[in-house]
């Protein structure tokens, strides 16, 4: 009887080898008809070879730990060509990246049967046609951008249905009949519906300037706005300063308006102050350059949970790591934020390394962390096998998080409770004094042909009681552009680009992150997994020359390419702790830039959060510096920005 049970054991085998198999190909087949029906002027997917059974070894591609395609990254590479109804065989996809091409024709209805989609960005595309009831479909959707394209038709209906979905942006077509108020639009900002001339919405009845009727698809006779009450116009050319709408209805007049509180900047840290502001109940309006949020150092860096080791004691970056690490625990545990505490190994390779992992050890018991275990190096490569060390400092607090879906969480947060943002919207200068400030805003696509020192004449002013300068790799910048504070305040910004080169192996090598010690400018080229288990190394410090002018760097115009040859030097380095690193096994990944208040040879700086405490402005918080751990930190330190400044 043996035999026969070997017989069925072995028929099960191959089936589900086939069925694989046939997943696998099907995955192939998909992306195959994609790459055929796309132009690719750049070359950019010249890795995608049909006959590669396995497209987890594409560039944009990205897989799981069992080889099932999960994330294209396609955003601004200058494709063309249109989208094909074999994407809804992606049956793991959680994210299609568009954004930024020149697609056409229509969005298939077969992407409707993406059940894991969570992001569909198609930002900036030609897409014609109508949006496919189908994708109600999507119950794990969060962020849906079709802004910037040539839609028609409605709102499908189907979409308020998806209780997931907190971003939603429709901007910059021609779609027609109201907007819909339930559901997850309840909370969807007036902005991401505007340059719809059909469209009304609630705020918006009686001032479409076209014929709403889509049932006919008439468009009817444009209406005179001069035929419009004043009132009417005041409200439809001012309702962006306090709705969200943007800035393209505002005039050179430079109209003025008062604001409770402004943060500038919609990255990590920004939306997580914006979030506290708005639970404290300050009115808030979020000011982005970008035509998205987290767009700079927060969607580019290793998205560790660190656990606040390397830090000075009675620093700002050792005390908000270590309340930020719990908080950010507990924000993620409780809304089901992708994130694992996976542990970290910081490895001494040498005789020489080993005191200075004693070192660590006593300065992160002196920051609060009081759960690291030294051990040597026979019992780290018994946890690692593939690790190669003398010595080896275990803290299991260390983990990793989703950051984009951290940011899609504190972004509904805010908007929840009434926070606003506005988009491509970026300040150019203002004034700060005991008047009060005032700052200078223009829409981004202004910044992008002007003169280098010349100034951008402002389309909108507006006089925050609070303003957080949030900025990022552009706070320096824009704190130097605000006349009335002592410039002796203002510190010097150093910029270090950070690359990343990804393992081509599907297997990781490692179950824990593993650390060398830290190294000048950085904390060294380390092992960081993401939640699907890939593998990356990185980042390593590449100081930049700080020639960038004010405007472009409001512009976020860093150079984010990934030179292949810089992965020579990851060679050597990451074979001291992992010596089967075969040759070409690492690949270009992508890149950060750290926003640094010490260079080359210096002694790392700490956080700097200035208020009137320190410069005497009443009402101005400038963030500097913020790096890593400014993921980490980034919910201590909205509160310690409402806890000692949210009285102004």
């Amino acid at each position: 009887m043996a035999a026969p049970a070997a017989g069925a054991l072995g028929v099960a085998l191959v089936a589900a080898l086939l069925l694989a198999l046939a997943g696998a190909n099907s995955e192939g087949d998909a992306l195959s008809a994609l790459r055929r029906s796309l132009r690719d002027p750049g070359a950019v997917l010249q890795s995608w070879d049909p006959t590669l059974v396995n497209p987890c070894t594409w560039f944009h591609v990205t897989c799981d730990r069992d080889n099932r395609v999960t994330r294209l990254d396609l955003g601004n590479l200058n494709l063309s060509g249109h989208l094909v109804p074999e994407l809804g065989k992606l049956e793991h996809l959680q994210y299609l990246e568009l954004y930024k091409n020149n697609i056409e024709g229509t969005i298939p209805s077969e992407l409707g049967d993406l059940k894991n989609l969570i992001s569909l960005d198609l930002y900036k595309n030609n897409v014609s046609g109508t949006i496919p009831p189908a994708l109600g479909k999507l119950k794990s959707l969060v962020f849906l951008r079709l802004n910037g394209n040539r839609l028609t038709g409605p709102i499908p209906r189907e979409l308020a249905g998806i209780s997931s979905l907190k971003v939603v942006d429709v901007s910059g077509n021609d779609l027609c009949g109201t907007i819909p108020t339930t559901g997850p639009f309840e909370h969807i900002p007036l902005s991401n519906f505007e340059k719809n001339p059909r469209l009304e919405g609630p705020e918006l009845q009686g001032l479409a300037v076209y014929d709403t009727n889509c049932a006919t698809g008439a468009t009817g006779p444009r209406l005179d706005p001069n035929s419009l009450p004043d009132e009417m116009l005041l409200l439809r050319r001012f309702s962006g300063a306090c709705r969200r709408r943007g800035l393209a209805q505002f005039t050179a007049a430079a109209p003025r308006e008062a604001a409770d509180a402004v943060v500038v900047g919609a990255g990590a840290v920004g939306l997580a102050v914006a979030r506290a502001l708005a639970m404290a109940g300050r009115e808030v309006l979020v000011v982005e350059s970008a035509s998205s949020f987290g767009t700079g150092t927060s969607s580019r860096n290793s998205e560790v949970i660190h656990a606040g080791i390397y830090y000075p004691p009675r620093s700002l970056k050792a005390s908000l790591c270590v309340r930020g690490k719990e908080m950010l625990y507990k924000y993620c545990a409780e809304r089901e934020i992708p994130h694992k505490r996976l542990g970290k190994l910081i490895v001494a390779t040498g005789a020489s390394e080993t005191a200075k992992l004693d070192m660590l050890l006593e300065s992160a018991k002196g920051n609060g962390v009081d759960d690291l275990r030294m051990m040597d190096g026979s019992q780290a490569m018994e946890m690692e096998p593939e690790l190669r060390c003398l010595k080896a400092l275990l803290s299991p607090s260390t983990g990793i998080v989703d950051s984009h879906s951290f940011m899609f969480s504190l972004l509904a947060d805010a908007e929840n409770l009434g926070a606003m943002i506005s988009y491509n919207t970026a300040v150019t200068s203002g004034h700060v004094g005991d008047e009060g400030i005032e700052l200078h805003i223009s829409e981004s696509k202004e910044l992008e042909n002007h003169s280098i020192g010349s100034p951008v004449p402002p389309q909108i002013v507006l006089l925050p009681k609070l303003l957080i300068n949030s900025a990022g790799l552009s706070a320096v910048p824009l704190a130097k552009k605000l006349h009335g504070l002592d410039q002796a305040f203002v510190p010097h910004a150093y910029y270090a680009r950070g690359c990343y080169f990804t393992l081509s192996q599907t297997k990781s090598p490692f179950s824990h992150l593993i650390y060398p010690l830290p190294e000048d400018g950085g904390i060294g080229v380390h092992v960081t997994l993401d939640l699907n288990g890939l593998v990356r190394f990185g980042p390593d410090v590449e100081w930049l020359d700080g020639g960038m002018d004010d405007m472009s760097c409001f512009l976020n115009r860093f150079d984010y390419s990934v030179n292949p040859t810089r992965c020579s030097g990851f060679y050597s380095v990451i074979r001291k702790y992992f010596p089967n690193l075969k040759d070409g096994s690492l690949e270009p990944g992508y890149s950060g830039i750290r926003p640094k208040l010490s260079g080359p040879g210096q002694r790392p700086s700490d956080f700097v959060i200035q208020g009137e405490d320190v410069h005497g402005i009443p009402g101005l918080v400038n963030l500097f510096g913020i790096e890593s751990p400014g993921l980490t930190s980034s919910l201590a330190i909205a509160e310690y920005i409402v806890s000692r400044y949210n009285s102004t």
